[in-house]
């Protein structure tokens, strides 16, 4: 059973996701600061860079996006156009993607996503339905791409979430042509607009996260903060919402404090007495695994290094969530001389990394041993946030 636990901490909204009664996930809002993922701007571009490929699309007057002209085949111009070149001067209309960095703007992309329940509709997947991996009934599959795959056109297709695959078709026809209807009034809208005018503004973060977090009937979001509260009420998830009303604060109810803390440390310990030390860096993550008190009286030392190796691998994939680690990270296994248990080890890594709501890759070994995994970058991790 999940549990979606929102509460105030420290002037801040944290959204705190338990599995099994153990933390999987910290999200952390500042009410303070605008969230601008996922809105829709007219932009216009200020600069086209041909030698690395990219444009600067303002956004707003001084704030600045990257736009990648190899990711954004299809450009959504606004203004006149006789060819398909993205120009200086251009109006275009743009979703941000990623937020901005101390030393990199945000980003911004032409392939617009809406989202939905039981699916979104996405230009990153154009004239094509991609399905979710966890509906393996090979029949309810061909019956959703075959539903839905007339629908879709040069500038978006479909991805089907997990929850479709006992849903209603009609309900997921009719949440479809809800999302095409407002693309194309989306799109008809823009054209009549200025630079730098908001055509959509993102739904809530905690909104748009509590859906990532593939809550099912039986789970739980529950909220000490009314207006948290009455907003839930007003969506898809307001059944499985619950307002806690109680003088023990649901802060201090979940120790939020402690977990967050701990959530920071740089050593982390195994349930077999091995450790991880994670240590960020501006380039990359580091994570190094320790049998530490590890010390099961196994017949071979390939077995008892191959078991914490495999611990290891489930902590450091709850890990990458957690403290939302993005961007190139090395680990540093326990050394295995059998080639079946290097091999296993690769395999269960990915298995676990394949459950994350992020898109992670596995690239395999360096010729020093060390797995080599990348993990999208969305957001900032909370390392950072905390800072602020």
């Amino acid at each position: 059973m999940k549990k979606l636990v929102i509460t105030k901490y420290n002037n801040k909204t944290v959204s705190m996701l338990f599995n099994e009664n153990k933390e999987n996930r910290i999200e952390l809002y500042d009410a303070e600061k605008s969230n601008i993922i996922n809105n829709i701007y007219v932009g216009r571009v200020r600069d086209v860079v041909a030698n690395i490929g990219a444009a600067f699309v303002e956004i707003a007057p001084k704030v600045v996006c990257f736009f990648s002209l190899a990711d954004n085949r299809n450009p959504i111009f606004l203004n006149r156009k006789n060819n398909n070149a993205v120009c200086q001067g251009d109006l275009i209309l743009v979703q941000i993607k990623k937020e901005g960095t101390d030393t990199k703007a945000p980003l911004c992309s032409c392939n617009i996503s809406l989202n939905g329940l039981y699916l979104c509709l996405t230009g990153e997947n154009t004239g094509h339905v991609g399905i979710s991996k966890k509906i393996t009934n090979k029949n309810r599959c061909e019956e959703l791409r075959s539903m839905l795959l007339p629908m879709v056109n040069k500038h978006f297709g479909f991805i089907l979430r997990t929850e479709s695959k006992e849903a209603d078709n009609e309900d997921i026809l009719a949440e479809a042509n809800a999302l095409c209807d407002e693309y194309f009034d989306m799109i008809k809208t823009a054209a009549t607009r200025t630079a730098f005018s908001l055509i959509r503004q993102s739904e809530s973060p905690l909104y748009a996260d509590a859906l990532s977090c593939k809550l099912e009937p039986g789970d739980e979001i529950v909220t000490d903060v009314k207006e948290v509260y009455d907003y839930f009420l007003m969506t898809p998830l307001k059944n499985l919402t619950r307002l806690y009303e109680d003088d023990w604060t649901l802060c201090k109810a979940y120790d939020i404090e402690g977990r967050i803390g701990k959530a920071l440390d740089k050593k982390v310990w195994l349930p077999s007495g091995g450790y991880l030390i994670i240590e960020p860096t501006e380039a990359l993550t580091v994570i190094d695994v320790n049998t530490g008190k590890f010390s099961r009286n196994l017949k071979a030392k390939d077995d008892t290094v191959y078991r914490t190796n495999v611990e290891a691998c489930r902590e450091i994939a709850r890990q990458l969530i957690l403290r939302n680690i993005s961007g190139i990270i090395i680990v540093d296994f326990i050394n295995m001389t059998g080639k079946d248990y290097i091999i296993e080890v690769e395999r269960v890594m990915k298995e676990y990394l394949d459950k994350d709501y992020v898109k992670c890759n596995v690239l395999g070994y360096t010729k020093l041993g060390l797995m080599e995994i990348t993990r999208k970058k969305i957001k900032r991790p909370l390392r950072d946030l905390l800072k602020e």
